[in-house]
């Protein structure tokens, strides 16, 4: 069976290699449904806990079979939200943009002092409005709308590693995926093309993934 963390440069690849190995937890933050998690955790024995403030995601993701433990709580009062532990690795996903820049910084500080080897944080690269497509998540969910956009430097700046992914004229709002929808297996095929350039130069990218040692 097919799985996109097998195929170099792509979204699921780039968080998994991220992660990296020799893992015992993961804080997965905003974690919603918990779909992403059961695909890039396939075959590892990680134990994963999950925080998310939309409680409808919560009951969702209790049901995946993903996590140690899940529970509803603020974000921004990550600290206060979850048991005193430090965990390997903690993860959000495509979260940030979905907070103001004030509370995502503050969550990212809380981040970095619960891990204990690698914070991850992904996010569109710049501002993106949020289009209710996907059915993972509740088209109701009030959490669900983009409150920010972030740069690469905005990251480097805090000593993260910063991967590009997606080539931007084709994913961004307004590009070949999004005026030619019957092109798609042909807008995959250039992406793929562009895709270790935009790894190493994630300006030119749609979304990045932010790495920091701990």
């Amino acid at each position: 069976m097919f799985r996109f963390i097998e195929l170099p440069f792509t979204y699921h690849w780039i968080v998994r290699n991220a992660i990296g190995n020799g893992v015992r937890s993961v804080l997965d933050v905003g974690c919603g449904e918990g779909e992403f998690t059961k695909e890039i955790s396939q075959g590892e024995r990680w134990k994963i806990y999950g925080i998310d403030i939309y409680p409808e995601s919560v009951n969702k993701a209790k049901l995946s079979g993903v996590y140690k433990s899940v529970v509803v709580g603020d974000l921004v009062k990550i600290s206060k939200s979850i048991a005193n532990r430090k965990y390997d690795i903690v993860l959000a996903s495509q979260v940030i943009e979905h907070l103001t820049k004030d509370d995502s910084l503050t969550l990212i500080a809380a981040m970095e002092k619960l891990a204990l080897k690698r914070v991850v944080v992904t996010t569109p690269v710049g501002f993106i409005e949020y289009d209710p497509i996907d059915n993972l998540e509740s088209k109701e969910n009030p959490f669900q709308k983009h409150l920010s956009g972030w740069s690469p430097e905005d990251f480097t700046k805090r000593n993260y590693r910063v991967f590009g992914q997606g080539v931007k004229f084709v994913w961004r709002p307004g590009g070949l995926a999004h005026k030619f929808p019957k092109a798609l297996p042909i807008c995959f095929l250039i992406s793929f093309v562009f895709a270790p350039l935009v790894y190493f130069f994630p300006k030119l990218g749609t979304y990045m993934i932010c790495v920091r040692k701990i």
